[in-house]
């Protein structure tokens, strides 16, 4: 599955959780094994990806695989791909 939207925190605390806020939704993701999530990109974003709030949020496609019924989770991310706006 894919959601696109607009990431705005990138927390790094406890393996990886990503907000992601599309059309008045927040979608969030997260994994215990960051280091299988690719980061990709199909232009310069011009700066380094590092944890925290993304400020400004960067326009993005996750792909995840979807969560199990009743996580507070939608799902396990296997791919961001940051893309122009």
């Amino acid at each position: 599955d894919q959601q696109t939207g607009l990431l705005t925190l990138i927390d790094c605390r406890v393996g990886l959780i990503l907000t992601l806020e599309d059309r008045q939704q927040v979608h969030v993701f997260s994994t215990d094994s960051p280091e299988r999530v690719e980061f990709s990109s199909t232009t310069n974003i011009g700066s380094e990806i590092s944890c925290g709030i993304q400020d400004p949020s960067p326009r993005v496609v996750v792909t995840f695989r979807p969560g199990p019924a009743g996580s507070e989770f939608r799902g396990v991310p296997v791919k961001v791909e940051f893309i122009e706006d």
